[in-house]
C-alpha cells in the first residue's frame, strides 16, 4: 500500500487546547465514531486544517489503537481527530476509496497476523499488500459492497422499528401494578421438576434445550444419552421453560409441543399452566418490563451474571388484572405476529451479511 500513498494525520492537540463544549468536536480513540466529549475553537481548527494534513471528503480514517483497524468514514463534516491514533492513507488516484473500504473489511495488516496486536504501526499499514484491478474494476466492486451494507443498514432500521413497536404493544401486558396487590404467579402455574441423572439414562437421543442454544438463538440440539454430562430435567408436557440465572436476559423459552425424550437444563424451570391463562400469553408476560422488575428485585447474588431467583421467588411475581382467555390469545397474537416478523427480518440480515463475506472473500483472494 505504500506504494500508492502515505500515512497522514491530524497534528497534534493538548489537553489544554481543548474544551467540554465548543465549535468543532474533537475525536479522540475512545470516542473515535461515536459522541465526542471534548472541542476545539473554530479558529484553531481553521488554522490547522490550513496548515497540516486534513483528510478529504470520502477518505477512510483508521483507528491505530483500542479497537485495531476500525473504520470510520470521513464525510466532510467539521472534525478534528486525534494524532497517531487515527489516522488515514493519503493515496493517489490509482485508489478508489469504495473499493479500499471494502479491502479494509477483510485486510490482514502487515506483522500482525498471529500476534495479540496492541497498535497499528505506520509501516504495518504500508507493508500490507494489495491487489488492485483497473480503477473502473475497483469503483464497481467496491458499489456493490457498498450497495450491500446499505441495505444491511436499512433491515437492521427496519429490526430495531419492529422491535420499537413490539415494545409498546407489550404494554398491553403490562398494567399499573404494586407489590402488595395482584395475584401471585403461582395461581396460574404448577411447578414439577423431574431431575434425570445421566447414569441412569435409557440409551436413547435427546432433545436437548440449552442456556447455549438460547443465547445464540438456535434451535435445540439433539444429543445422545452418552454424551449428556450433567443431571438435567426432564420435560414431558408443554412448558414455559424459564432461566433463573441473570434474569436481566429474559431467557424465556416457550415449548408448545414437546417432542419425545425432551431435557434442558437444570438453570430452567418448567412451569406448566392452568386453565386460567394463555401460554402464548404468560410467555410475553415473563418478559415484560414490569415482570422483569419485581424478578430483579428478588433476584440474589453478587453480580448481574451471576444474579438468580429462586422458584418460591419465581412464583410471588404478583399479576394484576388478567383479562379473559379469549383477549389472552388475541393480544398473545398480534405479539406473536411481530415476534415472528423480527425473527425474520433477522434472518435476511444474516443473509446480506454472509452474502457480503462470501463476495470480499472472493474478490479479495
Amino acid at each position: 500500500m505504500g506504494e500508492f500513498g502515505s500515512v497522514a494525520m491530524n497534528k497534534r492537540i493538548f489537553k489544554k487546547q481543548t474544551t467540554k463544549l465548543g465549535d468543532v468536536p474533537f475525536y479522540k480513540i475512545g470516542t473515535f465514531g461515536k459522541k465526542p466529549d471534548a472541542y476545539i475553537s473554530n479558529e484553531l481548527f481553521e488554522e490547522y486544517k490550513s496548515k497540516y494534513p486534513y483528510p478529504e471528503t470520502g477518505d477512510l480514517l483508521i483507528s491505530a489503537s483500542g479497537s485495531i483497524g476500525r473504520i470510520v468514514e470521513y464525510k466532510g463534516q467539521k472534525a478534528y481527530f486525534q494524532d497517531s491514533n487515527i489516522v488515514w492513507l493519503k493515496h493517489n488516484d490509482q485508489l478508489n476509496n469504495l473499493f479500499l473500504k471494502a479491502f479494509y473489511h477483510i485486510v490482514k495488516w502487515d506483522g500482525t497476523e498471529g500476534s495479540t496486536i496492541k497498535r497499528l504501526y505506520n509501516k504495518n499499514i504500508l507493508r500490507t499488500k494489495i491487489s488492485l484491478p483497473t480503477v473502473l474494476e475497483q469503483e464497481k466492486i467496491g458499489e456493490i459492497i457498498e450497495h450491500i451494507e446499505q441495505l444491511t443498514a436499512l433491515q437492521q432500521r427496519k429490526i430495531d422499528l419492529l422491535i420499537q413497536i413490539s415494545k409498546v404493544l407489550s404494554k398491553i401486558t403490562q398494567p399499573k401494578l404494586t407489590t402488595i396487590n395482584g395475584i401471585m404467579l403461582k395461581e396460574f402455574v404448577n411447578v414439577k421438576i423431574k431431575t434425570i441423572n445421566t447414569s441412569k439414562l435409557k440409551k436413547n437421543k435427546y432433545l436437548e434445550y440449552s442456556m447455549p442454544a438460547f443465547d445464540n438463538n438456535e434451535v435445540p440440539q439433539i444429543i445422545s444419552s452418552k454424551n449428556i454430562r450433567s443431571s438435567k430435567i426432564l420435560i414431558e408436557k408443554p412448558v414455559i421453560l424459564f432461566n433463573k440465572l441473570n434474569v436481566r436476559k429474559r431467557r424465556v423459552w416457550n415449548l408448545k409441543k414437546i417432542q419425545t425424550n425432551a431435557i434442558a437444563s437444570t438453570e430452567f424451570i418448567p412451569l406448566e399452566l392452568k386453565p386460567s391463562i394463555d401460554q402464548n400469553y404468560l410467555y410475553f408476560l415473563l418478559k415484560s418490563d414490569y415482570v422483569t422488575a419485581q424478578m430483579i428485585a428478588r433476584s440474589t447474588g453478587s453480580s448481574n451474571s451471576q444474579k438468580r431467583i429462586r422458584k418460591e421467588d419465581l412464583l410471588s411475581i404478583r399479576i394484576r388484572n388478567l383479562p379473559s382467555i379469549e383477549k389472552q390469545r388475541k393480544i398473545a397474537n398480534i405479539l406473536l405476529n411481530y415476534e415472528k416478523l423480527i425473527h425474520q427480518n433477522k434472518e435476511i440480515k444474516k443473509i446480506l451479511l454472509s452474502l457480503k463475506k462470501s463476495l470480499l472473500q472472493q474478490m479479495f483472494i
